[in-house]
């Protein structure tokens, strides 16, 4: 995990100065606007998408999230429960979408036993592909995803020149060495750990 200095004008995760939006300064931030944008926006479909797959098995909500809770990528900063995720869920298993499958299990536990619980798996052909399409971007220093017709604003100021060099020093880092893949993954939790302490 890489260094965060508070007192450091230039981004961690980029390299640039730490403006926000308008360019202005923004120095005391963790990170500039930008990467603050890429490390909270579909974080969460992502990671979810990426975990399934990794584990490859059907698994309950709180299966779910507890594994992601404990997953080695975030290093102990995130904590993730039922409430966390099951927004991005219900989104990634309705019918149009399907980029998880939702199935049905005996309930194991002795409060719940006999009645049937949800469990989820990524589907292996809608939802992996979305998944290689989020992490491309994400390795490539990219925002995940901006839906068109409701962030035009947004998306104009992503794309404006201050911003337009930003993935790719993101990019050289990550393939440098000088932090890994998800280390300004979720920054809002990242945030609140190097308040903290």
């Amino acid at each position: 995990m890489t260094l965060i200095d508070l007192n450091d004008p230039k981004c961690p995760s980029c390299g640039n100065p730490k403006q926000d939006s308008t360019g202005k300064d923004m120095s005391n931030a963790v990170v500039c606007f930008y990467c603050y944008m890429r490390g909270d926006t579909s974080n969460l479909k992502m990671f979810i998408l990426y975990v399934l797959n990794e584990i490859n098995r059907p698994v309950t909500i709180y299966e779910l999230a507890d594994i992601m809770t404990n997953h080695p990528e975030l290093k102990g900063r995130c904590t993730f429960t039922r409430n966390r995720i099951k927004n991005a869920l219900d989104w990634m298993t309705r019918p149009k979408n399907k980029l998880i499958l939702k199935g049905k299990r005996k309930n194991k536990s002795k409060n719940g036993a006999g009645r049937k619980v949800n469990t989820y798996k990524i589907g292996k052909g809608k939802g992996v592909k979305y998944l290689e399409r989020y992490l491309d971007r994400w390795d490539k220093g990219r925002i995940v995803h901006l839906k068109p017709k409701k962030t035009k604003g947004l998306r104009r100021i992503v794309q404006r020149n201050e911003n337009f060099l930003k993935p790719l020093h993101i990019k050289n880092k990550i393939d440098e060495g000088q932090y890994t893949r998800f280390d300004f993954l979720f920054i809002k939790d990242l945030v609140k750990s190097v308040d903290k302490n």
